[in-house]
């Protein structure tokens, strides 16, 4: 009997972090969204506001507008504290390279985004969920594992909002926003690859040999 195939953390990472953002997605907007999962391109998810039946109001907010600057900006907050823990933690030199290029470039979206938010009259949440902030607490914790936990947190967190800013881009209502997970969308999927190029690299490859 042939047996079941069994995952890597990374990949139960991502497995986990699809269906996280699938029933967030989901209880958010109810069975409105169905139809942006079916490619539908008249359906739209509940209480978009229309110009007319069908055409939505290009500079409205809809509810998949205020779910993506809520989840948007708790993430890059989370992001950029994670980098900065990764620089003062990680052993690794290209785990430190990685977190400091996640500080300046989550960092960079964040600004773009909370003017775009403010401009829309929507509030950017300067800080991190509940989930978020036991994460950076537990991998604060960590010593000889950190590099692995982070980089595999971080897999599960790229797979996640590059789920987000597609949703966005399908459901969402206001046109700057939309064009800014357009814009960022591509970033998200680098760091994305990155991470899975330097996932299966040995953390202790980088550290200094002992002397006999």
């Amino acid at each position: 009997m042939r047996s079941s195939p069994t995952c890597s953390p990374f990949e139960d990472a991502v497995m986990n972090a699809t269906v996280n953002i699938a029933c967030l997605l989901a209880i958010a907007f109810g069975g409105g969204i169905a139809h942006a999962q079916t490619g539908n391109p008249a359906g739209q998810p509940a209480l978009t506001p229309e110009r007319r039946p069908g055409v939505p109001v290009a500079s409205a907010i809809n509810d998949a507008d205020r779910l993506f600057v809520q989840q948007a900006s708790m993430g890059g907050n989370a992001e950029m504290e994670l980098g900065r823990l990764a620089q003062r933690r990680a052993v690794a030199p290209f785990v430190r390279a990685f977190g400091e290029r996640m500080v300046a470039e989550h960092g960079d979206a964040g600004k773009k985004l909370r003017a775009i938010a403010r401009d829309a009259g929507l509030p950017a949440p300067d800080g991190q969920d509940a989930e978020q902030t036991a994460v950076a607490a537990d991998l604060a914790r960590r010593t000889s594992d950190f590099e692995e936990a982070y980089l595999q947190r971080q897999l599960a967190d790229h797979q996640r909002a590059a789920h987000l800013y597609e949703w966005e881009i399908d459901a969402g209502q206001n046109e700057a926003l939309k064009a800014f997970a357009r814009e960022t969308l591509p970033t998200i999927f680098d760091h994305l690859l990155e991470v899975r190029r330097i996932a299966p690299m040995r953390p202790d490859a980088a550290r200094p040999s002992k002397m006999p």
